[in-house]
């Protein structure tokens, strides 16, 4: 059975019409519980109109980031998604679960990395890009990423941002 913890909503940003990246903020006698690999994910619990609602995210933070952050795309009917997109709030507080999965990648110098995403599937594949490029400078990252249109590209500044930050 998972551990869940009571966290506070630290920040929501909104990365789209329909998604929304959330920021728990985690208090300093757990972080070393919700210490992260780039490509895991936590499963959020909250109980939504009587009935407790479980739902698995990935962490689009980087592990150096000191933040813990996932992405949220509201999904029609929905009843999690819809919940954190329209009424989660900063300050409220939700249920979290210590991060898992084994998704993950451990950047290594000299290599060359290409990932393939499309709408919110970017979450995981994020993480990895921001990890490699702020952790390897001899290793580089491509990224083929589709969606419907531009309003709709979730972290779609912060990819402009990366792509100058680290042009080659």
């Amino acid at each position: 059975m998972a551990n869940f913890q009571n966290i506070n909503i630290k920040e929501i940003k909104q990365e789209t019409a329909a998604a929304v990246s959330v920021v728990f903020d985690i208090p300093e006698n757990k972080k070393s519980e919700f210490q992260f690999q780039s490509g895991q994910y936590i499963t959020l619990q909250k109980e939504i109109q009587g009935e407790v609602v479980r739902r698995a995210y990935s962490i689009c933070s980087t592990p150096h980031s000191d933040e813990l952050r996932v992405a949220i795309k509201a999904v029609e009917n929905g009843t999690f998604s819809v919940y954190a997109t329209r009424d989660l709030k900063v300050g409220d507080y939700i249920e979290i679960a210590p991060p898992e999965g084994r998704f993950l990648l451990s950047p290594e110098a000299n290599k060359n990395y290409i990932g393939f995403a499309a709408g919110s599937g970017i979450t995981p594949i994020i993480s990895m890009v921001k990890t490699v490029l702020e952790t390897e400078p001899t290793a580089s990252f491509t990224l083929i990423y589709g969606n419907k249109s531009k309003a709709d590209t979730i972290f779609y500044e912060e990819l402009l941002n990366l792509k100058a930050k680290y042009p080659q």
